[in-house]
């Protein structure tokens, strides 16, 4: 009951932020947001007649297609752009329970509910919810399913591992390098703990991958009637962007080093407080959660610069697969300066 009302509250927090898209703005009219115009086309037209998709997209069908049956049961409501609304109540959905299950992963690691509440708001204060989860982009599935599977595996549930990797990848195709990379740093914790890796898991990453790797290659043929290699991607984006360092000025008359620092600039802007905070408490977070974080991190970052990212790019990729480490730790941080005694009750997070 608590979970339902508490997961209700942030339901209501997620529709609040992501309200916009109803009738003040359209993520179709931005260019940033190009990947949305698929998306419409799916919410509105479904598998059959959804027309052109392009491979990029072709494997992220779970989002789009849980909004299409929504847009399809729903009526008109006043004003309101019903694609978005449909879009919005899906991303709210995931989005809500990625707060749920970081409040509640928290407090398994340190037993103290204001800590556990934080976590979860900074959460949903962060700028990529309101401006990605929730406008235009798949990424709440995305960021919900990469913490389910680093849940699934602190709690060594192992045996979930092929099912989280179909869903992932119908989900947003890249889950298959970054979540590949988060069952790796788990292993290499297990290694460097024990200097030995229990088969059976090595079994289960084997099964993650053939699933993955099987699920993006099916769903692109379902849907663009072509067998569409996973790292075509990077060569595509590489070829339309002019590869690694390629970011071009946003003004006439820019040089270089200036559109490095705007890009610096961006990346701190909206990434920078949760690392500035979350790195003071960093050893209250366990030493595998930290080791696996760090894999996504070097996936993620090699990934975007391959495709020419620019600073919120980085940033956005990282908070994906990070956020859970980075508002745990940035709650811990908060409570410990605001309560100085609370840096001897925050002791008791349990490590593995």
């Amino acid at each position: 009951m608590k979970d339902t009302i508490l997961f209700t509250f942030y339901f209501f927090i997620c529709a609040g932020l992501g309200y916009a898209t109803l009738n003040r703005y359209d993520p179709l009219d931005l260019q940033a947001l190009s990947d949305f115009v698929q998306y419409e086309n799916i919410i509105r037209n479904g598998f059959v007649q959804g027309g052109t998709i392009e491979p990029n997209v072709g494997s992220r069908i779970l989002i789009p297609y849980l909004a299409h049956l929504l847009y399809s049961l729903s009526i008109p409501l006043g004003t309101w752009n019903m694609v978005n609304f449909s879009f919005l109540i899906i991303n709210a959905f995931f989005t809500s329970a990625t707060a749920l299950l970081i409040y509640k992963f928290s407090y398994q690691l340190c037993s103290l509910k204001h800590v556990s509440h934080v976590a979860s708001l900074l959460f949903l204060l962060n700028f990529f919810v309101a401006n990605s989860y929730l406008s235009g982009s798949i990424d709440s599935g995305y960021g919900f399913l990469l913490l389910l599977l680093t849940y699934a595996l602190y709690k060594r549930r192992w045996i979930f591992l092929p099912l989280l990797g179909f869903i992932g990848c119908i989900t947003k195709e890249v889950f298959w390098p970054v979540g590949s990379s988060i069952v790796v740093g788990f292993l290499a914790y297990e290694y460097i703990r024990s200097r030995k890796i229990i088969p059976i898991n090595l079994f289960y990453l084997l099964l993650f991958t053939l699933v993955s790797f099987s699920t993006i290659l099916f769903c692109n043929y379902l849907q663009t009637g072509t067998v569409f290699l996973p790292w075509a991607l990077i060569e595509t984006l590489l070829m339309s962007t002019g590869g690694i360092f390629s970011q071009e000025p946003d003004l006439p008359g820019q040089v270089p080093w200036s559109v490095f620092a705007i890009s610096l600039a961006k990346f701190f802007l909206t990434l920078g407080p949760l690392i500035c905070l979350g790195v003071f408490s960093i050893r209250k977070v366990p030493e595998n959660l930290l080791l696996a974080n760090a894999f996504a991190w070097v996936t993620v970052i090699v990934l975007a610069m391959a495709i020419g990212a620019n600073g919120t790019d980085y940033a956005r990729f990282m908070f994906s697969s990070g956020a859970f480490v980075l508002c745990f730790s940035s709650a811990i941080t908060i409570f410990s300066k605001l309560e100085p005694s609370f840096s001897q009750e925050s002791d008791r997070t349990n490590h593995p």
